[in-house]
């Protein structure tokens, strides 16, 4: 079956690329790892939903650590729209001074106020589940200090807004690549 067969090869670059190299890799290498995952999600979910990558190049020749961004992906799906026909869910990318942000969006049915409170609080701490978006707070915040890390927000009418910030430490040599490379 065709969808088994590209289910494995998508799985097999993930877990291949969270075993080998550097701890950071490029935002491009990144974002391979998650349309691989979005592709195996889809497949679970029926294509239920879509997931647009709308980050300038600019940006993909900056340096993250790996794996930050699938578990915010991995929320967006199982939290926000899994149960929704037409889920959408965005990564985006900006510039602000010498950080770079990069945000998760989607149209589901937003965070919970006391996910949110805890998400937010300089002393983030695990209540019931949430330790993907817990991990991703603590590797950033290993990596490049306290002024960094995630954020979250929920609009009125549902959707959640996940937000990393990361310093903007670009890879001028292709030494930080994944694992195909």
């Amino acid at each position: 079956i065709p969808e088994i067969a590209a289910m494995a090869t998508d799985l097999a670059f993930i877990l291949r690329s969270s075993i080998t190299g550097s701890n950071l890799i490029l935002l491009q290498t990144e974002l391979d790892l998650v349309e691989h995952y979005v592709s195996i999600q889809n497949v679970r979910f029926g294509n239920r939903f879509t997931c647009e990558i709308d980050i300038p190049e600019a940006y993909q020749n900056c340096l993250v650590p790996k794996l930050v961004l699938q578990p915010l992906v991995e929320n967006a799906i199982l939290h926000g729209v899994a149960s929704q026909n037409d889920g959408f869910i965005k990564l985006s990318a900006l510039q602000e001074q010498e950080t770079l942000v990069i945000t998760v969006t989607d149209n589901g049915c937003g965070i919970p106020a006391k996910v949110l409170d805890m998400l937010n609080s300089p002393d983030k701490r695990i209540h019931g589940g949430h330790l993907g978006l817990y991990n991703v707070d603590s590797i950033i915040k290993l990596y490049f200090g306290h002024k960094y890390g995630i954020t979250a927000s929920s609009g009125p009418d549902g959707g959640s807004r996940v937000s990393v910030r990361l310093p903007m430490t670009r890879e001028e040599k292709s030494d930080a690549q994944g694992p195909d490379r």
